[in-house]
């Protein structure tokens, strides 16, 4: 009885251990829903081998430093909890594909997760990109939720759609840098910037319930919808740029006290229904002169939903809002800094309270290195955006160099212009240049040279670019130096020489044109990136000169092509590489195939490795030698001999053998001379024996004959003294 007891009990305290280990085991597992969901997942730890994601959802186990973005193939979702550590980046943290979904959050309830940007760091945390196209569905999808960021950049995206919820964001310039038909929605965070926080072009914009400072601009809008409702928003310089577009407000918002309206554009302050405008002072609006201006009955007013909107006029003003009143009172803008003529030519200029110079007329600029120019004595503090006219034809050598405050190009040109050398070189504000007119652009020598502000660009078929190496016309270095450009749309047809030399670390190139040409594949000279160890990625046409460009190796570059969207090109010069058979000691390869107009591979040929040799052993007749190639190893087996008594081992197969049986012929020579020999049949059942020599002499050799007498292996076997 004592003894089932025993067991019994053994058994009871086996099945307890067993529950509990399996308990134990359970708990471990990273368990939670997404934000926003209800559906428990099952997460599992981020792999730290660099490799590209499947999709799923996964865990940091520890902080992590990722030198390549985290990304998925297109299409492709994944999740990924900080789980209260840090990711930092050393270059782009995170990449979101075309049609993928990427959400990053945090489960933990003490220490809050982070990214964060190294001091090396100086490219985007995100980047949300898209397939060259507007539809939502070729769009990528990033999702930030209860986390906090710290850097450079924070998202630029590219086209796609952008929620962040209950995010702190502590950035040096841009925490969200949106282009190209995107939507964006940020709630209930805090964002913070030494620059300009949010810089949104042509898209849609929401906050709720955000805390938005910066020491430039809160939000710079162009184009764009934007939505607020409530929060804080607050500039140094203003709260809001609003260029074009629509600005609407909700709610009561805090620090919100001027905003620039540069644009013909619609601002609607909510008076009615459940969250009426308010403000804690008032709200002055900053109208320029080409923009958005205000004249008699240019105020459109809605009783109801409390509107109105800034219409085209001849009269420069601005508006203060009134928080008590609720009232917009006229007041008179800034005045002119400085206006007049260029000497000797037809442009006249004009330099604006807000900082705008613009050249109009026609006319050529003269180069600033033969004349002094009218305008400089304002340029160091105060002319912050240029506007070259339709009639200015020449820009000249250096005219705007070393301009610290200038943030904005714009040409309007209906002529043919020509930029002179240096003509917008070492502006280290400048961020935007736009090529808005219709006639020709023709670039000379680093125009645009060290801007290293210029973070993107786009290049126009209107800019030409002659083939020569230096001068007007050549492009050389037009953008060399700008550090912090990472992304180029090019629409002209011809590359010159080294015109993005020296920029960031990992460029973007987007070539339009299907038949591009380079000066470099021309010249081979002035590559167009050639910059010590960079990578960049070439988008353009299939068999296109880009992929050409692409698969030249040019020093340390690392360059990787992407077909374009509404790819044109086709491989049609297919080359076969002939497949290489492996010998004993040297590899082949498999068949290939490659373009031989742009180099592609299409096909890879891949290392057959070497056979190895097949050896046969030694024989008296033959060293150890492959049966394959022939090559040798070491000496023949020796015969012994004392006194004319030879003792001797055949190793030769049966196989190797003639068919009408071969024979063994020893012989003994004196100083060269035969003295005797004698002849044995060579068989499988007679491979070894002893013979007796009479002749004189202690050097002997054995024949290996065939039945017609004709030597099949001749080696001198043995000499003794």
């Amino acid at each position: 009885m004592q003894n089932r007891w025993l067991k019994n009990g053994l058994l009871s305290l086996l099945l307890v251990l067993l529950i509990g280990t399996a308990y134990a085991a359970d708990a471990e597992i990273h368990r939670h829903p997404l934000p926003a969901s209800s559906k428990e997942l099952v997460w599992e730890p981020l792999p730290t081998d660099g490799t590209k994601l499947v999709p799923g959802n996964y865990y940091l186990t520890t902080d992590y430093t990722v030198d390549q973005p985290l990304s998925t193939d297109i299409g492709k979702n994944i999740s990924i909890c900080l789980n209260g550590h840090t990711l930092y980046a050393s270059k782009q943290a995170i990449l979101v594909n075309w049609e993928s979904t990427i959400t990053i959050c945090d489960c933990s309830k003490g220490k809050t997760g982070s990214i964060q940007g190294t001091d090396a760091n100086r490219s985007d945390l995100f980047l949300v990109r898209r397939d060259d196209d507007d539809e939502d569905e070729d769009s990528g999808t990033l999702l930030l939720n209860g986390c906090k960021l710290s850097g450079v950049w924070g998202v630029e995206n590219c086209g796609g759609t952008f929620e962040a919820v209950n995010v702190t964001a502590v950035m040096e310039r841009a925490f969200l840098y949106g282009d190209d038909g995107y939507e964006a929605k940020i709630t209930d965070s805090n964002i913070s910037s030494s620059e300009t926080a949010i810089i949104v072009s042509r898209n849609s914009l929401t906050l709720r319930n955000t805390v938005v400072q910066a020491s430039e601009y809160a939000i710079k809008s162009i184009s764009s919808d934007v939505e607020i409702y409530g929060g804080t928003v607050s500039g140094e310089s203003a709260d809001i740029s609003l260029n074009s577009g629509t600005l609407q407000l909700h709610g009561r918002i805090d620090g919100l006290d001027r905003i620039d309206v540069i644009g013909n554009g619609t601002i609607c302050a909510n008076a009615g229904g459940t969250e009426p405008f308010e403000t804690s002072k008032p709200v002055m609006l900053y109208i320029s002169d080409r923009s958005a201006k205000l004249a008699g009955q240019a105020i459109v007013t809605d009783a109801e939903e409390g509107q109105f909107e800034l219409a085209n006029s001849t009269e420069d003003v601005y508006l203060i809002y009134d928080a008590e009143s609720k009232s917009y009172i006229y007041h008179c803008p800034l005045p002119d800094l400085g206006r007049g003529t260029v000497s000797g030519t037809g442009l006249t200029w004009r330099l604006d309270g807000y900082g705008t110079l613009t050249i109009s007329g026609s006319g050529a600029i003269p180069d600033a290195t033969s004349v002094t120019l009218p305008w400089p004595a304002y340029y160091s503090q105060n002319i912050k955006s240029i506007v070259i006219g339709a009639g200015c034809t020449s820009v000249g050598e250096r005219a705007f160099w070393r301009y610290q405050y200038l943030e904005r190009v714009r040409f309007e040109n209906s002529v043919d212009l020509t930029l002179g050398d240096y003509a917008f070189a070492a502006c280290p504000a400048l961020k935007r240049i736009d090529f808005a007119g219709t006639g020709t652009i023709v670039p000379g020598d680093c125009v645009f040279e060290s801007c290293e502000a210029l973070s993107r660009v786009t290049i126009p078929s209107t800019v030409q670019m002659n083939g020569t190496y230096r001068g007007a016309g050549s492009g050389y270095r037009m953008f060399g130096g700008c550090k912090s450009l990472s992304a180029a749309t090019l629409d002209c047809a011809y590359i010159g020489p080294f015109p993005f030399e020296g920029c960031s670390g990992s460029l973007c190139l987007t070539f339009t044109d299907p038949n591009v040409r380079f000066y470099f594949l021309e010249n081979q000279s002035g590559h167009p990136i050639n910059t010590y160890n960079s990578a960049a990625v070439l988008v353009g046409h299939t068999c296109s000169a880009v992929q050409r460009l692409t698969n030249e190796r040019y020093n340390s570059l690392h360059l990787t092509f992407v077909p374009i969207k509404n790819d044109q090109g086709s491989h049609q010069n297919v080359i076969v590489d002939v497949a290489v058979a492996p010998t004993c000691t040297e590899a082949g390869k498999t068949a290939g195939r490659h373009c031989g107009s742009c180099n592609a591979v299409l096909a890879a040929q891949t290392a057959v490795p070497a056979k190895g040799h097949t050896w046969a052993a030694a024989s008296c007749c033959a060293a150890k030698h492959c049966t394959e190639c022939g090559q040798t190893e070491g000496e023949p087996l020796p015969v012994s001999a004392a006194d004319g008594n030879v003792t001797y081992v055949a190793y030769a197969r049966s196989e190797d053998l003639p068919e009408d049986g071969a024979v063994l012929c020893i012989a003994r020579y004196d100083g060269g001379r035969m003295t005797a020999y004698r002849v044995l049949p060579l068989n499988a059942q007679n491979r070894a024996g002893t013979c007796t020599l009479d002749g004189s002499g202690t050097e002997y050799r054995l024949f290996l004959l065939s039945p017609e007498y004709c030597p099949i292996a001749v080696q001198r076997m043995i000499q003794e003294t």
